[in-house]
């Protein structure tokens, strides 16, 4: 039975899933749900597997799903809270032929363009309160890059925490903090590189060495009302500095997670961002137990290894100098 259990004592939210064998969320079902094709600048959304010899996104189904909409009716109370474990787990694959006249972070920019369609999706399904959309990836994987798409009866503490705080000091201060962190980091110690619309940063207390987060540098709380020009600057930001994470730490792990408004209450708005997170850190008591990250890079030094590392993979793919 898969379950969602919550502890409110530390808002902590965990689910339980029968014992599964094959890579967690990653193990596909054979045939996509969804195929979405490039051609003419556009993309066209066919059903189930479609060869051709452009540029393609594939939605499957996750075979191994960490939610899934057959979850047993099962609710529990205090102390010990539960509820199904109900929801939808797509996964996301950018696949491509070698096509004349595409750069390679293209493939980014479909990926989004396709999430985006299909987060709407989710969305108006039962039972979605908010749609995790996070990827763990490999430096092999950025060529032929792939997202997770999970969603939830209920907004994750994280994200609620963040909607919390902002409001708090919105009211407080009259100004959205990303907003402030924006202003502040523009030109800094700890900006990694900048696009038209997006800024990559080192935060101020990373969780990890080499910790970054990609924000608009506007305020924004909808990633769905993002154009398709909005999403290609993205898209070359994300190549660019992913890239540059991927040539600095040669071989490292990382993980992404887009924190982002949940749709349905738009009373709770977020200036959405990225958190891109290596996976560098050692052992977790200290973080795990007390919520004390330990960084053996300073976020400044981080950002100066970055922001070189970025603008080469930049330069490298459009051949302009920022």
């Amino acid at each position: 039975m898969r379950l969602l259990r919550s502890n409110h004592i530390n808002n902590r939210i965990t689910i339980t899933r029968p014992k599964v064998d094959g890579p967690d969320g990653m193990d596909l079902e054979e045939e996509p749900t969804v195929s979405m094709v490039f051609h003419n600048g556009i993309l066209h959304i066919v059903d189930g597997h479609y060869e051709s010899n452009g540029w393609t996104i594939q939605i499957f189904e996750s075979r191994n799903p960490i939610v899934n909409t057959d979850a047993k009716l099962f609710y529990q109370k205090s102390p010990w809270f539960a509820q199904p474990a109900y929801g939808r787990h797509n996964v996301l694959v950018a696949t491509i032929d070698k096509t004349p006249n595409m750069q390679e972070y293209e493939r980014w920019a479909n990926l989004l363009v396709a999430a985006q369609d299909r987060i709407r999706w989710l969305y108006d399904q039962a039972k979605v309160g908010y749609v995790m959309m996070f990827a763990d990836m490999r430096p092999s994987d950025i060529p032929e890059p792939h997202l997770q798409l999970v969603t939830l009866p209920v907004i994750p503490p994280t994200i609620k925490t963040e909607i919390e705080s902002s409001r708090d000091i919105k009211s407080e201060m009259g100004i959205c903090p990303m907003c402030q962190i924006v202003d502040e980091e523009t030109g800094g110690k700890r900006q990694i590189l900048t696009s038209k619309n997006f800024i990559a940063i080192c935060p101020w207390p990373p969780s990890s060495s080499y910790e970054f987060w990609i924000v608009p540098r506007k305020h924004s709380v909808s990633f769905l009302k993002l154009t398709q020009v909005d999403l290609h600057d993205l898209a070359m930001l994300m190549w660019s500095t992913l890239g540059g994470l991927t040539k600095t730490l040669p071989g490292v792990s990382f993980s992404l997670a887009f924190h982002l408004s949940p749709e349905k209450k738009k009373t709770s708005r977020l200036h959405w961002h990225i958190e891109v997170y290596p996976h560098t850190s050692g052992p977790a008591g200290m973080d795990k137990g007390f919520g004390v990250s330990l960084c053996n890079v300073s976020p400044e030094d981080a950002a100066k290894d970055l922001s070189v590392a970025s603008r080469r993979e930049w330069i490298g793919a459009v051949g302009v100098n920022l």
